[in-house]
């Protein structure tokens, strides 16, 4: 998981990401830090905000609370329509909840919004895709639109 925790020293709750190993309590403590990002200081930029959104879903699927961080998918997406990997990880969401048309539609709503990709400050799942499976190995995320002499 990726979550991000709120810095004293930069202004408007900017965020940096920090790693965390895949037990319990950096799962629990991620969903604190966004709650607090998203709702004591919420980030004036909404890309900073929708992924804060989306560490939060993440961090509640790694609580095992799918109804949760489905919600917070939701919120996410609202704020950031053209997020690849929101919709992505929204999808695995509706998989663990077991509405598979609903994981595949919204996948393929992630795959084409991968042409838009004008949302570098999702920095960190620009690259990786956020866990949050305990003892997931990291994955590139398969969003980065990789070409020619790009793997």
């Amino acid at each position: 998981l990726w979550p991000f925790r709120v810095s004293p020293t930069l202004p408007n709750s900017a965020v940096s990401a920090m790693h965390s190993s895949g037990c319990p309590q950096p799962y629990r403590e991620a969903a604190d830090r966004m709650q607090h990002v998203t709702t004591i200081r919420p980030a004036p930029n909404k890309v900073l905000l929708s992924t804060a959104y989306m560490t939060w879903g993440a961090a509640l699927l790694g609580l095992r609370d799918a109804q949760g961080a489905d919600q917070m998918l939701a919120k996410s997406i609202e704020i950031n329509p053209t997020t690849s990997a929101g919709y992505d990880l929204w999808a695995d969401v509706k998989r663990q909840k077991g509405d598979i048309p609903a994981a595949e539609r919204l996948h393929r709503r992630a795959l084409e919004n991968s042409v838009l990709f004008e949302n570098y400050a999702e920095v960190a799942t620009l690259w990786f895709k956020l866990a949050w499976q305990n003892n997931a190995p990291l994955s590139r995320n398969q969003f980065s639109n990789p070409g020619p002499g790009r793997d």
